[in-house]
């Protein structure tokens, strides 16, 4: 047997009211019509794809919540300006800013850095820029980046 709301007037209807359940009536399947089964089966369908839906906006904002929880990602590199560099400085960074692009780490992470007055955000940019500082410290400049 299954248990089956009625939603409009039915026959047994008034017997489960009686009984004291308002609202439902127990029907055999046999009972149904084939119209009147394959309609609570596409009910219950719809039902199960809701109650599915449901669970997983539930799973999703679970996952939301626990990235939330272990806070943003820092993915920016604020570089020092290349005027107040010392040249071994600059060349500490020249060193360092090459390896990043060259391991392709620049691609993952945001630059904010200047010289003087310029901004970049630019990693080739700011070898160049560190590379002409050295220059005019006095130092031959390194090459370490291939072709800025």
């Amino acid at each position: 047997m299954i248990d089956v709301v009625i939603s409009s007037p039915t026959p047994g209807l008034a017997e489960a009211m009686k009984q004291g359940k308002p609202g439902y009536v127990r029907l055999r399947q046999e009972e149904l019509s084939p119209e009147r089964r394959a309609e609570i089966a596409e009910r219950m369908a719809q039902a199960f794809a809701h109650q599915s839906d449901v669970l997983q906006k539930f799973a999703d904002m679970d996952a939301q919540r626990a990235a939330l929880a272990k806070g943003p990602e820092n993915h920016v590199i604020v570089a020092p300006n290349v005027s107040g560099l010392s040249r071994e400085q600059a060349e500490q960074q020249i060193y360092f800013m090459s390896e990043l692009i060259q391991s392709g780490q620049s691609e993952t992470m945001a630059l904010s850095t200047g010289y003087g007055d310029m901004v970049t955000s630019n990693y080739r940019q700011y070898v160049y820029w560190l590379q002409q500082h050295v220059k005019e410290l006095g130092g031959g400049g390194q090459s370490t980046l291939a072709q800025v």
